[in-house]
């Protein structure tokens, strides 16, 4: 049982990090967007915050910058 448990929270640590680095590249896309980009986002965070955090390494969704939102408070 232990086993399978593992094998799953792995599973799940490794489907939350790339989906952590999809956000973060939907995110830095300048032709997305801003609303959906924002979706995705809360989406995703909603759901990855289900699975413990170990320290993955990517990027967060939260607190993702684009560049245009940069250059329109500038």
């Amino acid at each position: 049982m232990d086993e399978k448990f593992l094998k799953m929270e792995n599973e799940l640590t490794t489907l939350k990090n790339q989906m952590q680095t999809l956000v973060a590249y939907i995110a830095s896309r300048d032709d997305v967007p801003d609303h959906f980009a924002a979706m995705v986002a809360g989406l995703v965070h909603t759901l990855v915050n289900e699975v413990p955090d170990v320290g993955s390494g990517a990027p967060s969704p939260i607190g993702i910058r684009r560049s245009s939102e940069t250059e329109k408070t500038n």
